[in-house]
């Protein structure tokens, strides 16, 4: 049985696509109460609790190269696990996509397409792959997952302002 989406993904030829997809994934992560200053984990956590199931998030040894997370799902929530041989950064993104697959409502076919030996990491051919991918780096955009890996300060004042254009990020109003 597919997931009951929590984000509904416009049609694959509708114009504006990703800007409206981008406009419900912000409406949905403002009704959820998720923040900028929040991590990952919370976004799950707040996932998990209007789902009303669990969200467990774990690392795991997947073998390299090959697979960077898998998202099993049970009777009572979902098991993330995720490549523990990769950054910190790196790590959230992956947690952000297989989040992406649960607010969507594509673990379903996410996993038969690993089954059937179509699904490759970095082959964005599967519409929901795509999708997937936008909305976690929107996520991973939006609670600032980055924020391990900013810039230093910058003293000169030249430098300071090129920092500051290099750290912007998507207006969210």
């Amino acid at each position: 049985m597919q997931d009951s989406p929590l984000l509904i993904v416009p049609p694959a030829r509708m114009p504006c696509r990703y800007f409206l997809l981008r406009h419900r994934l912000a409406r949905l992560l403002r009704a959820l109460g998720v923040d900028s200053t929040d991590s990952i984990e919370t976004l799950a956590a707040a996932v998990a609790q209007r789902l009303g199931v669990s969200i467990d998030l774990a690392e795991y040894p997947f073998r390299v190269p090959g697979f960077f997370a898998a998202t099993i799902r049970t009777d009572d929530g979902y098991h993330v696990l995720v490549q523990s041989e990769t950054s910190r950064e790196h790590q959230a993104h992956i947690t952000g996509h297989e989040l992406a697959h649960i607010l969507c409502g594509t673990t379903e076919s996410a996993a038969q397409a690993i089954v059937n030996g179509t699904h490759r990491t970095g082959d964005y051919s599967n519409p929901e792959e795509r999708d997937a991918e936008f909305v976690a780096r929107t996520l991973t955009t939006w609670i600032r997952a980055d924020l391990d890996a900013r810039l230093p300060t910058q003293a000169d004042a030249h430098a300071a302002r090129l920092m500051r254009s290099l750290e912007d990020r998507i207006a969210w109003a």
